[in-house]
């Protein structure tokens, strides 16, 4: 079986985790890293993974800002794929 990976960007990795552990009823536990944690199942599976918006550089994940903007570019690109002319996508 594959799986994906859920990542989300947050603004203070520790506590975000302490949030979402407590949310999925798990004991409480520090993510590996101050940038980025997985929070796992009982069996390992990835849950979801939390990384500080900014680190390593990640395009998607540069800021809540920077997403918006790539999300609306890309829908842009697929509405004129799909409609033809950009002024028929508006």
């Amino acid at each position: 079986m594959k799986r994906t990976w859920t990542i989300i960007g947050v603004g203070d990795v520790p506590r975000s985790f302490k949030w979402y552990q407590a949310l999925f009823g798990q004991p409480a536990s520090l993510p590996a890293h101050d940038y980025f944690g997985q929070i796992l199942d009982s069996d390992g599976t990835v849950l979801l993974c939390l990384r500080t918006w900014g680190a390593h550089e990640h395009p998607s994940l540069m800021s809540p800002d920077h997403v918006r903007a790539l999300s609306e570019a890309r829908f842009q690109e697929k509405s004129v794929h799909e409609h033809g002319s950009p002024a028929r996508v508006r």
